[in-house]
């Protein structure tokens, strides 16, 4: 499940200020309210065991925020102990009052939860109700991903290509990927080879390490390759290699280092050696990507970037060997 790491986050959500969401989901509660304030000013004073029994009184006569920081009280790290079996019906009760945030976070609690036991039949309909209330960016993901794989129920393909643009569109590279993944092999709907490309182009460019950025790159290599989606763009093909490969994935530094090696690259960028040798150098001793020593071992052995270096050559083809690069081990 490379596309789809699930973070923390949702289980470390600041309880103040109170999201936005939620100050609109509760209906008009005086009582409630009243617990809430009280609430408020017990966790503004440290008093977190006090923030929390109010809290939970304002549950009990239904203010839906309540029920949220009651929750989130009970898996936070404010108190002595966390236990998100006894958030989880506060949870819940704040997801009933169309709490998004609750909502998303008892799809994860039955998707990944430590000591709740994994029911992906639930987990699925959190999500997609959490991308219902307008969580699009973490739950219309997550639901995607689940409608996708036919996990707590029946494959629905054109609902995950659906779910997974609106969360591109909120801003996670992750989904992008997914969604371009659907889009070029025409998954839930028509093939759009040119949207796909240039979803696979923006992720690429734009995306960090923690969006798991290396399937577009690499996917982006290979259209501007064949000309599917565009024209032929051997400077994209090198962008796709070589980002692939700077964000520490094997198959990339090994498509980076052949492509690099092709007689018309070199003619065309004699220039860049010096980095590229440095860099690939980084990846092998810093990162451990066995693939970048074989690649940075042939630039010595070839002599490009620098000197014609055999020794160094030969060793650092036994080291990529070492690491597990069968193509770099030689009889």
């Amino acid at each position: 499940m490379r596309l789809f790491k699930i973070v923390a986050l949702l289980l470390s959500l600041a309880l103040f200020p109170v999201p936005a969401s939620a100050q609109e989901d509760s209906p008009a509660n005086p009582e409630g309210e009243a617990y809430w304030q009280k609430s408020i000013a017990a966790y503004e004073a440290a008093d977190y065991q006090g923030a929390l029994n109010l809290a939970r009184q304002g549950c009990d006569v239904g203010f839906y925020r309540a029920c949220f920081g009651a929750g989130r009280l009970f898996v936070g790290s404010e108190l002595d102990y966390q236990d998100e079996t006894l958030a989880l019906p506060y949870f819940r009760e704040a997801c009933k009052g169309n709490i998004v945030e609750a909502c998303t976070w008892m799809g994860s609690t039955y998707w990944l939860g430590k000591k709740v036991a994994n029911n992906d039949k639930l987990a699925r309909l959190y999500y997609r109700k959490a991308c219902l209330l307008g969580d699009e960016k973490d739950a219309c993901g997550y639901a995607a991903f689940f409608q996708r794989e036919g996990k707590g129920d029946e494959p629905d393909l054109p609902g995950a290509r659906v779910n997974f643009g609106k969360s591109c569109a909120a801003g996670s590279y992750l989904s992008c990927t997914s969604y371009a993944i659907m889009v070029e092999n025409g998954e839930g709907g028509d093939a759009k080879p040119e949207l796909a490309r240039s979803v696979y182009t923006e992720v690429c460019e734009k995306a960090h390490l923690d969006d798991l950025p290396q399937q577009s790159c690499l996917n982006l290599a290979r259209m501007a390759l064949a000309g599917e989606g565009g024209p032929v763009d051997t400077e994209m093909v090198l962008m796709g290699y070589q980002s692939a490969c700077g964000w520490d994935d094997g198959e990339g530094c090994e498509l980076f280092g052949n492509w690099i090696t092709r007689p018309e690259v070199i003619a065309k960028n004699k220039g860049l050696y010096s980095d590229w040798r440095s860099d690939l150098n980084y990846e092998c001793t810093q990162d451990g990507t066995a693939e970048a020593c074989t690649a940075v071992a042939k630039l010595y052995e070839l002599g490009l970037g620098g000197d014609k270096d055999a020794a160094t050559a030969d060793f650092t083809y036994k080291i990529a060997c070492g690491m597990g690069d069968p193509k770099a081990c030689k009889d």
